[in-house]
């Protein structure tokens, strides 16, 4: 059996990702926003993400969460691949990756949130899941307790085309409990 790099799968997903047309791209974001949020993760605080170019769209899917009264906690990228926490809705500034971040909250305890939205490149319906290689959300999530323990649920948004049976993953890869694409909502069994 051939094994599959994960940098082979994050170029073969960057590659469909760039192929998708704008009108796809408004699709898919229509369709993740659609799903019923407030019976997926319920109304506290959650966490999500600014989504960047390619990856499947936050912005609608954040205002959705917002107008239910669910409070959303965006990241910020720190030194050491460490991540921060702040308010969606406040003003956004570009960080030197060219990503949208809030201004810090220190009162954001992640631990306590309803969930937790990951970004991933490619997606297992075991749990696995495939980010751009940096490792921020993985050490984000390392003492956090996965949600039969007791923990956040961690949801990963993705495109259709980006769910697999499972993807190259180490012992150190954070496993998430649901994916949502556009068209379908996946509990993951592990």
């Amino acid at each position: 059996m051939e094994t599959v790099s994960k940098d082979d799968v994050r170029t073969e997903a960057i590659r469909k990702r760039l192929a998708l047309t704008s009108q796809q791209i408004r699709e898919a974001s229509a369709g993740i926003a659609g799903h019923d949020w407030a019976k997926i993760c319920g109304n506290g605080v959650v966490t999500a993400y600014v989504s960047m170019p390619g990856e499947p769209p936050t912005g609608e899917l954040r205002r959705a969460l917002a107008e239910q009264g669910t409070r959303v906690a965006l990241p910020i990228m720190r030194p050491e691949r460490q991540l921060d926490w702040g308010w969606d809705g406040a003003e956004l500034v570009s960080n030197s990756y060219g990503i949208l971040e809030p201004k810090p909250d220190f009162e954001i305890d992640i631990s306590q949130v309803n969930a937790l939205f990951i970004p991933a490149m490619q997606v297992g319906v075991d749990g696995s899941r495939l980010g751009r290689g940096a490792g921020y959300f993985d050490r984000a999530l390392e003492n956090i307790p996965l949600f039969r323990d007791g923990g956040p649920q961690r949801i990963v948004v993705a495109f259709d085309h980006e769910v697999v049976d499972s993807v190259p993953h180490e012992l150190h890869d954070a496993i998430v409990d649901m994916v949502v694409t556009p068209t379908r909502i996946i509990t993951v069994s592990y």
